[in-house]
């Protein structure tokens, strides 16, 4: 028989195991279920990048179908007669018509579905798009439209982007036919917030049309890379005045002269770059060609035209203002870009005429013609950022032919929010 000691010690030996064994099955319990949360949340955390980058996926087939709808007219057939399709390692994209669209106004609708992969991950989003025109028209401006009476602008509508004012003098012709008033003003196309006071309010109705598209922002700025040979010009600008009478000879001549160079005629093809002012001096008679065959003129300050200088066709004049005074004359595919958004623009002087586009960062103005053949005129197309000013006996009319390939190609697109289908 156990002593009554060994009897108890032998009780606490056997509690102490057993709380051991509790703990110890505790803790593995513990262990593995923070396992399992480990792995869960592992598995969820993949899940969950799996299905963003599916997401994303989905995201560029929809990027994809609007660049194929705006340049690829073999697309936009297809879509419009069926089904055009798209697949892609990461994507696969139909587009099909929705027949909302407005065929009078060569306006098309269509339904996008894109379903992004990402290994067995699917998103898919659904968006309308709609296919608007390329913008054309004898005006486009971000500003506001003043125009006075004995105006004329004709041959395609007026483009006023969001928040733009039409000023109409109220003398513009509001009696007679609908067909005699477009020849003194054609219709205009409104953005949000856009409206029209003046020309006889109450009549409005036949210069406005608010159910065409317009586009979201102007078309950009053409000649661009000319900001380059100002550039260039600091570095190998000649500092020596040019002589009055130049021939380019085919090749680019720079100035690097701040105050200004004065120039009488130019013989070209080739192009003429300075830093500074360029002012072309006044002539004696009118129609008589002092800048010929394919003149480029570049300037890092304003380009001034005095009296009576006619450009041959193929004109470009680009500067951060153009003054062009009285008399002067750009023929054929002539293109005038005035680059500084604070600056004044473009002034076209009165009885001048412009065979082409004229493109201002900031203003556009006509000053007042005298009627008839000495009417200040565009024989092409007007874009401006800042407020476009056509005074009384100016004409606009627009001329895609004369412009070059300005807008450039490719149709505009407005999308409208996407949905997600799964």
């Amino acid at each position: 028989m156990q002593p009554a000691s060994k009897k108890l010690n032998s009780r606490k030996s056997g509690s102490i195991l057993a709380m051991v064994m509790i703990v110890v099955t505790v803790f593995m319990a513990i262990t593995a279920g923070l396992y399992n949360l480990y792995s869960r949340g592992a598995v969820e955390t993949k899940y969950a990048e799996l299905d963003k980058q599916a997401f994303w996926h989905a995201e560029s087939g929809l990027q994809d179908a609007h660049q194929r709808l705006r340049f690829d007219e073999a697309f936009r057939i297809t879509a419009q007669g069926g089904v055009a399709t798209i697949s892609k390692t990461d994507y696969t994209v139909e587009v099909r018509d929705n027949g909302t669209g407005d065929l009078a106004a060569n306006v098309y609708s269509y339904d996008v579905v894109s379903v992004g992969h990402q290994g067995a991950m699917e998103r898919a989003l659904k968006q309308k798009v709609d296919l608007l025109p390329t913008p054309g028209g004898p005006i486009m401006t971000k500003g506001h439209l003043i125009m006075d009476a004995n105006t004329i602008v004709g041959y395609g509508p007026i483009f006023l982007l969001d928040g733009a004012t039409a000023y109409l003098d109220d003398r513009i012709p509001s009696s007679g036919s609908y067909e005699d008033r477009v020849q003194d003003l054609d219709y205009m196309i409104l953005g949000a917030g856009s409206a029209i006071t003046g020309g006889n309010a109450r009549e409005n109705e036949d210069y406005y049309i608010g159910d065409l598209p317009i586009p979201a922002d102007l078309p950009p700025m053409p000649a661009a890379d000319s900001m380059l040979e100002i550039a260039q010009a600091l570095i190998v600008g000649n500092v020596v005045p040019p002589a009055a009478d130049l021939n380019l000879g085919g090749g680019t001549l720079y100035y690097n002269i701040p105050a200004g160079i004065t120039i009488n005629s130019i013989t070209g093809p080739g192009t003429l770059v300075n830093t500074g002012p360029i002012t072309f001096t006044a002539k004696p008679v009118v129609n008589d060609v002092d800048i010929v065959n394919d003149v480029s003129i570049i300037s890092g300050m304003d380009i001034i035209v005095l009296r009576k200088n006619d450009f041959a066709g193929n004109a470009l004049l680009f500067a951060r203002n153009i003054d062009i005074d009285g008399m002067c004359n750009f023929l054929g595919n002539s293109l005038l870009v005035a680059y500084d958004p604070t600056g004044y623009g473009i002034i076209l002087g009165s009885q001048s005429k412009l065979i082409g586009l004229a493109y201002s960062m900031s203003a556009f103005e006509m000053l007042a013609g005298t009627g008839g053949n000495s009417d200040t005129r565009v024989d092409g197309a007007v874009i401006s950022h800042g407020d476009c000013t056509i005074n009384s006996n100016s004409k606009v009319v627009y001329n895609p032919d004369t412009t070059g390939d300005y807008p450039p190609d490719g149709r505009v697109v407005r999308l409208g929010k996407w949905e997600e289908l799964r």
